[in-house]
């Protein structure tokens, strides 16, 4: 075998609650320290999947949408499974940074792809607490694995590998995602001030779908955009197209984290890049 790959689906963020140990980027960690730490939340797969191949190779490369790229968190995942040298190609129809869970998605399958390819058999319940530690430890995600392992549309009850959860019955629903920018996931993490706000605000509107008679796809943006409210994630230009699609009838909130506006109808503005996605339950697994 020459080559291996595997198919990753990206993943949407409505809610998150961290919960991080003291101290937890303060030095490095074998990847089990991490299987406790994550956030809480709603999330969701949809319908675009990242294609992840390892190929043998002399020495370490990864390339996305055939552009050579340092990414760290995919170089972390692959240190935490210690295997040879390896070209990784990722290909993304979606962008990184932008929320869509393209980090986690891209670390996950070369993690799959790479044990495949050298005959490792190493335990997938593995592979994904390393990529799980590999999101936390290079802070692009909190939670975003345990989604696209698990597929659906998701209530997050425990944080961390292996997941404990809710799937909420909405495979098939569409949303529509107004593509406007990156947010530097990093940045927000570090910070305890707005980690602090987000866990509040989070607490909230969790309370609120724990105590919902009645929790549609309606009720849930309605919801998530309380909480992008309350825990300052939203950015001017998203509230600006939220309140437009609001008068226009539809219902709008902001991925988290990136500058991405997800509505139930589609946004009148034809200048910004739009993408129709479809919630799936689809799951991280190796092509065959």
């Amino acid at each position: 075998m020459n080559q291996a790959k595997s198919l990753v689906p990206a993943a949407l963020s409505f809610i998150f609650r961290p919960f991080l140990k003291e101290g937890l980027w303060q030095k490095k960690h074998p990847y089990s320290y991490y299987a406790d730490s994550g956030s809480t939340g709603i999330g969701a797969t949809v319908n675009r999947q990242v294609e992840v191949t390892a190929r043998r190779t002399d020495k370490n490369a990864i390339f996305f949408n055939g552009q050579s790229i340092d990414l760290p968190t995919v170089a972390t995942a692959l240190n935490f499974l210690d295997s040879s040298p390896l070209g990784i190609k990722i290909n993304s129809p979606l962008p990184l940074g932008w929320g869509f869970g393209i980090s986690g998605a891209s670390a996950l399958g070369a993690l799959l792809s790479a044990d495949a390819l050298w005959k490792l058999k190493t335990p997938r319940s593995k592979l994904v607490m390393m990529a799980h530690a590999a999101e936390i430890t290079d802070k692009t995600g909190l939670g975003t694995v345990a989604t696209q392992t698990t597929g659906g549309f998701l209530n997050k009850l425990k944080p961390g590998i292996p997941p404990r959860f809710q799937k909420i019955r909405l495979t098939g629903r569409k949303l529509y995602a107004v593509m406007l920018g990156p947010i530097a996931t990093k940045g927000i993490l570090e910070s305890p001030e707005s980690l602090s706000r987000i866990s509040k605000a989070a607490d909230s509107a969790l309370k609120k779908i724990r105590e919902a008679s009645r929790l549609g796809l309606d009720e849930i943006l309605k919801l998530s955009y309380d909480y992008c409210r309350q825990s300052r994630l939203l950015t001017g230009r998203t509230e600006s197209i939220i309140r437009k699609i609001n008068r226009s009838g539809g219902i709008a909130t902001m991925n988290i984290l990136g500058e991405v506006v997800l509505a139930n109808i589609p946004f009148g503005d034809h200048s910004f890049r739009q993408e129709e996605l479809i919630i799936t339950g689809e799951i991280a697994q190796l092509e065959k």
